[in-house]
């Protein structure tokens, strides 16, 4: 059974929209790893995660009514089910958590947030329910078209944002990609 098909019973056990199934296609379609807990005829909980050498961008799911989005400070040992610190998240809807998400900029925007605050408790994943777990690599070309079209987005937006003086040049470049360092048991050094 693929990834997919599994997803799509999380989708159908939650009574989620078409819209919602096609946000988790773009997930798997962005070079997301993902951690599928539970059976894989009855999943229980689903953590998607992208790693930037600064942050990790993470999704968790364990209800239709439980859907977190955040970028986690990446720090040397991570645990994509217990994130230390948060720099954003969202939670709502499935629908508008996955499209803010999805939306998310590159880590080195001018505007990316640096306050760090604690992971909403929505975002933790119980370790008695992360068994049995399923976890799928992303294919690493489109980790590469991720990392490519952000840096070109962010590229764009810098050269605008320059053009119309509201740039400040002390901005650094620390937020690069990192591809393939995802582990099975969730954390990663």
């Amino acid at each position: 059974m693929s990834l997919l098909t599994t997803m799509n019973r999380l989708t159908i056990k939650n009574g989620w929209s078409n819209a919602v199934d096609e946000l988790l296609r773009q997930l798997v379609d962005d070079g997301f790893a993902f951690h599928l807990c539970g059976e894989r005829l009855d999943p229980v909980a689903l953590v998607a995660s992208y790693r930037w050498s600064s942050h990790v961008d993470l999704l968790t799911i364990t209800e239709s009514d439980r859907v977190t989005a955040a970028r986690a400070v990446r720090e040397p040992v991570f645990d994509v089910f217990n994130p230390g610190k948060v720099v954003w998240a969202f939670g709502n809807e499935a629908e508008p958590t996955l499209r803010a998400f999805l939306d998310l900029k590159h880590p080195d925007h001018p505007d990316h947030p640096s306050a760090t605050t604690e992971p909403p408790r929505l975002m933790i994943v119980p370790a008695r329910l992360r068994r049995p777990m399923t976890f799928r690599s992303p294919e690493s070309w489109k980790v590469d078209n991720r990392a490519r079209r952000l840096e070109s987005a962010l590229a764009s937006e810098l050269i605008a944002m320059d053009a119309a003086g509201l740039l400040d040049h002390e901005v650094g470049r620390e937020g690069s990609h990192e591809p393939a360092e995802h582990s099975a048991s969730g954390s990663a050094t």
